[in-house]
């Protein structure tokens, strides 16, 4: 027996998983020839963040889709 609203909400968590991966998806920002120390420093924080904006993508992804396969 499905229920329609609890399936578009694991829909809705599994496509907002989705999105948020992709927006991981772009090319980062190459470091400059002669880069300065605060230059590299916020390249390793872009680094850190992207992945874990890919973990969150990742989890609301199978969140959503364990939601899908309850309802």
């Amino acid at each position: 027996m499905h229920s329609a609203p609890i399936f578009a909400l694991g829909v809705f968590f599994a496509l907002a998983g989705v999105a948020l991966f992709a927006l991981t998806m772009r090319k980062p920002k190459s470091a400059p020839e002669a880069p300065k120390k605060s230059e590299l420093r916020d390249l390793a924080i872009d680094h850190k963040n992207t992945v874990k904006q890919r973990l969150a993508g990742a989890i609301l992804t199978v969140f959503g889709a364990v939601i899908m396969l309850i309802s």
